[in-house]
């Protein structure tokens, strides 16, 4: 089953890169661009409830791998300003899912405590060279990690990094909130005005959604990854 998944999983990647000749469906990577601040930064305490994040650019076309349509809805909203990245996602679920978040028993490792939980990733690379790139993922629980790779599967492990980050369970989704300082992305060489960007969502035991669907078994896929235009170059 496994191999058939792969094989079906392959041909709808070919599907979506293809170019369209004949006037077919062909997969755009999505777009955001987001807005300059003109008054006060979002305090980042989890509740996205500030005026502010009214400006925010927003996108709640979330999906599975595949490009199928998700169970649940999330939304992402983005704003900078000429120091700092902020993103807020909402996580929308049912009551009884709210109420039942609890990590899963037995994991001693922080970082893979993470990945356990519901939880949300976001993947950034300011050069858009699609090879080294940003994992920064954060749960429910405020618990955070974040890492630099050199390529898939390859972290540096001398990259450590510090931002503003918080979470909070609401009556209708839990939210994320990040602010992430553009002086942190220090590697990989010079930053542009379009990254490539990516955030996914996990739902624990239930699902996988992206931002822009990787169209892969692996979450790491930057040549699958949307975009942020519009932003502050070095």
């Amino acid at each position: 089953m496994r191999s058939l998944f792969m094989v079906l999983l392959s041909a709808t990647s070919a599907l979506a890169a293809a170019q369209a000749d004949d006037g077919g469906w062909v997969w755009k990577a999505p777009d955001l661009a987001p807005p300059v601040l003109t008054g006060s930064a979002p305090t980042v305490d989890g509740q996205l409830d500030e005026v502010s994040w009214t400006t925010a650019a927003r996108s709640d076309s979330f999906l599975l791998a595949d490009g199928r349509g998700a169970t649940c809805r999330t939304r992402l909203m983005v704003l900078r300003d000429e120091q700092t990245l902020y993103i807020g996602v909402e996580c929308f679920d049912t009551a009884e899912a709210l109420q039942a978040l609890t990590a899963r028993a037995g994991i001693s490792d922080p970082a893979q405590a993470l990945w356990a939980d519901d939880c949300v990733e976001i993947f950034i690379d300011p050069t858009n060279r699609r090879v080294s790139y940003y994992q920064i993922i954060g749960s429910f629980r405020q618990a955070t990690w974040s890492t630099y790779l050199t390529g898939v599967d390859s972290p540096d492990p001398s990259w450590r990094q510090k931002y503003p980050f918080a979470a909070s369970i609401g009556a209708s989704c839990w939210t994320i909130e990040f602010a992430l300082p553009l002086a942190m992305f220090d590697r990989g060489g010079q930053r542009f005005s379009t990254w490539a960007f990516n955030v996914s969502r996990t739902r624990k035991d239930a699902e996988l959604v992206y931002w822009s669907p990787v169209f892969n078994s692996s979450s790491h896929s930057p040549e699958t990854f949307g975009t942020l235009s519009g932003m502050p170059t070095k």
